[in-house]
């Protein structure tokens, strides 16, 4: 039965981690003798969508969720799933370039049109969860919010019409907006989950790293539990820069939302009319689903030492300047800090004498 890694297997199987551990030779990486019965490591989602990553960095300290910077729906999947966008119960992988690739959802049959040919062999769905399962706030967000970074300052210019300003106060920021507002749902709990994940998840893997185009690694799985849906958004990723956001009004009286970019950010936008009444998930939640390491070598495919499987995460940004700038700080600041301290000795030692 394959068992969904979530945290370090045994530490007191000597045997079976001795055996673990890789001997071939190889090219030296800082993993070549890592433990592979342990947890996954680390791996930074790559670079090439630097946009993307700097939306999804800066809004994920905000709580809601990971953010998802490609909010339109994939043109590949059957068009009730597009309509409806992510949803509670599927099942795909978050890639670099901030979309959900949507796979199969768990509570439909494999004849559903949702999952018209993507499911695995002898796939077994679950029972749609009842209303009393599902946690549902359709005010969770009203009109006009505004999701901001910390490092991003909204300025409100005018009300009516609406009108905004954003910049960006280090080197990276993201805001999102939206006009319309939105609502959230959410599994009310997922202990439901833990052995349907256990007896399905070596299949999943199995079915997608044969028939899948896109590189499936340990731990690329992800379960949606809960997510944020919009009909309608405007995004910003900002790089030390800013842009302004305003409320318009058509020849034929229609009101319309637009950016007024501004030097190295890159804004987007869906509205009402373009979206034609599709659900778009702004925010989700849910779970990554891993095996074992040993599992994943012995019954999918065998994997170098130096390619251990990996949990991606969020590349940081890396600039040269800025990163030189803040050691010089750094170490301003040691400086300083020092000379505080010599000077308080110093005072101190002047001041004993007066107290005898």
């Amino acid at each position: 039965m394959a068992s969904p890694q979530s945290g370090a297997d045994s530490p007191h199987n000597d045997a079976s981690d001795a055996e673990s551990v890789s001997s071939s030779s190889g090219p030296a990486t800082p993993y070549r003798r890592m433990n592979q019965n342990t947890f996954a490591l680390c791996n930074f989602i790559p670079s090439g969508a630097a946009v993307a990553g700097t939306y999804s960095r800066a809004l994920l300290g905000l709580g809601h969720g990971y953010p998802i910077w490609e909010s339109v729906a994939d043109l590949n999947v059957p068009e009730p799933r597009r309509m409806r966008g992510v949803s509670i119960g599927d099942v795909g992988i978050l890639d670099a370039d901030g979309s959900f690739l949507y796979e199969f959802n768990i509570y439909r049959s494999s004849e559903d049109p949702i999952n018209s040919g993507r499911t695995p062999p002898n796939f077994v769905p679950l029972d749609l969860p009842e209303p009393s399962q599902l946690a549902r706030d359709e005010s969770r967000f009203p009109p006009k919010t505004i999701l901001a970074s910390k490092t991003v300052e909204v300025v409100h210019v005018k009300e009516s019409p609406f009108q905004i300003s954003i910049s960006a106060t280090a080197q990276e920021g993201a805001a999102l907006i939206l006009p319309h507002g939105g609502f959230s749902e959410d599994l009310v709990s997922t202990e439901h989950l833990r052995k349907y994940l256990a007896d399905h998840a070596l299949d999943w893997y199995q079915h997608l790293v044969q028939a899948s185009l896109t590189q499936v690694h340990n731990a690329s799985l992800y379960l949606v539990t809960g997510c944020d849906k919009t009909q309608s958004w405007h995004n910003a990723a900002l790089r030390s820069s800013s842009a302004e956001f305003k409320e318009t009004t058509t020849n034929k009286g229609e009101t319309e939302y637009v950016w007024v970019r501004g030097a190295h950010s890159h804004c987007r936008s869906m509205s009402l009319k373009d979206g034609e009444g599709q659900l778009f998930a702004v925010f989700v939640r849910g779970i990554k689903v891993a095996l074992p390491n040993r599992l994943w070598l012995h019954k999918i495919q065998e994997t170098r030492p130096d390619d251990i499987p990996y949990y991606d995460v969020l590349a940081p940004f890396i600039d040269v300047y800025h990163a030189k700038a803040l050691r010089w700080l750094d170490y301003v600041a040691k400086r300083r800090n020092t000379w505080q301290s010599r000077l308080e000795a110093s005072v101190i030692v002047l001041l004993a004498p007066l107290s005898d």
